[in-house]
């Protein structure tokens, strides 16, 4: 018998271990998927390796169109981090400062907003009331909204606590961010985070979603309501905007996350800022947590009919891009038993 070579040995050992991993994790994802709990698609890399990058369910039922990698969801809040990134770019390019107060750029602003800062927005600790919670929300944001419209919702209710001083995550305080690099730049938020961070980074998939564009390969969100599945409600993304707008993919979400953590996107203090947890573990766009043991880079993001998860381990060079076009909480735990997985 002839023998192989001690290194392609070991090469064949690890391939081996590799596509046993693999293999568990899909067999951990398509549990969910017999459940009928989870549809979408699932991305996971370790030191560059691809582990898993594979479709489930349908991207459209009505036309019996399966989820693959090239599918586009709706990101819900993962599009925070991008917000973060553009004020942080602008702020490199001297257009602002993150500590500036926010009446420096939206001038019209309630005087109970003359305290609040431009990184007390970024960290969910400005105090403005969260717009998803209000009462009516599910009818109201259907409709497209403008600007001013979206303001109004919230602009003149008190603010929850004294600026700085708490943390509540707020969506509000996001679409205000998103105004206000609109007004620095004089760029319309879609362009700009297409000549910004789209394009330099080679997301080709990745758009700030508009309720009348036609944008191929785009997945339908769906939930399960007394065992049958429908299509879920809808918010225009002229409400979600820069706390929930972005349709992207995994391929794309992975680019995003090489270039950002690969010191491509921000410069080094930007970089150390956005990551910077300040209350409840929240930096700028972005949460520090961790799984299994293990220190992570994540945020979630969930918009009706979508749920996703994207998560980063720098330690391990793990990547874990979940992305569900069906309401629910299976891709944060398909994350966790695919983190798991892919750190053993």
């Amino acid at each position: 018998m002839r023998k192989l070579p001690v290194c392609a040995l070991l090469l064949a050992i690890s391939a081996g271990a590799q596509s046993s991993v693999s293999k568990q994790m899909n067999a951990a994802v398509q549990a969910y998927v017999d459940k009928h709990e989870y549809m979408g698609t699932v991305l996971v890399v370790r030191h560059g390796s691809v582990l898993l990058d594979k479709g489930y369910g349908m991207a459209d039922a009505e036309w019996s169109i399966p989820n693959a990698p090239d599918t586009r969801f709706r990101l819900g809040s993962i599009t925070k981090q991008f917000t973060a990134a553009s004020v942080l770019l602008l702020e490199e390019r001297g257009k602002l400062k993150t500590d500036d107060l926010l009446s420096k750029y939206l001038p019209d602003t309630p005087k109970t907003w003359e305290k609040i800062t431009l990184a007390e927005l970024l960290t969910h600790t400005s105090g403005i009331p969260n717009v998803t919670d209000f009462a009516g929300y599910d009818q109201w944001s259907a409709a497209v909204k403008t600007r001013a419209q979206l303001l109004e919702k919230f602009r003149d209710l008190p603010l929850d606590f004294e600026p700085g001083t708490k943390y509540n995550y707020s969506n509000s305080g996001y679409d205000v961010l998103g105004m206000v690099i609109e007004r620095v730049s004089g760029q319309d938020l879609g362009v700009f985070l297409q000549e910004n961070i789209f394009g330099p980074v080679g997301m080709k998939e990745s758009r700030l979603g508009v309720d009348t564009m036609i944008l191929p390969h785009r997945a339908v969100g769906y939930e399960l309501k007394d065992g049958v599945l429908i299509r879920a409600g809808y918010t225009s993304t002229s409400v979600s905007f820069a706390a929930g707008a972005i349709h992207s993919t995994t391929h794309d979400l992975l680019k995003w996350e090489n270039a950002l953590f690969g010191g491509k996107v921000l410069s080094p203090a930007s970089f150390t800022k956005m990551t910077t947890p300040v209350k409840a573990l929240h930096g700028m766009g972005l949460v520090m947590g961790e799984v299994a043991g293990h220190k992570t880079v994540m945020h979630s993001g969930s918009v009706y009919g979508f749920n996703n998860y994207m998560t980063y381990f720098p330690a391990e060079d793990v990547n874990v891009i979940v992305l569900g076009n069906e309401s629910g909480k299976a891709p944060d735990q398909i994350m966790e038993e695919l983190s798991k997985l892919a750190l053993q």
